[in-house]
């Protein structure tokens, strides 16, 4: 949040790609005030999933370290889990 209200306003800023840890979902409460810091700038959330690093999908081990199956689950996955949401009191 310090980030993207320190940087915010700057003409170079076009996205906020928030990088999250294994165990906490994009829509848990306590990500909510990133969320409105990204709405109070205008800023959209980027997403690009990754294959064998966070952020991850479900059942990314279980995928028989098959590198193709990997790619072609996550990117579809991720992006329509951060369309699908929105913090409560935005």
């Amino acid at each position: 949040m310090r980030e993207i209200r320190e940087w915010g306003n700057s003409q170079w800023v076009v996205a906020v790609k928030p990088l999250l840890p294994r165990d906490i979902p994009a829509d848990h409460p306590d990500l909510d005030p990133i969320w409105r810091a990204a709405e109070d700038h205008d800023l959209p959330i980027a997403h690009h999933s990754s294959t064998w690093n966070p952020p991850y999908y479900p059942g990314y081990r279980d995928v028989w370290d098959n590198i193709f199956l990997g790619r072609l689950a996550s990117f579809p996955r991720g992006a329509v889990r951060r369309i699908l949401y929105r913090p409560r009191d935005l």
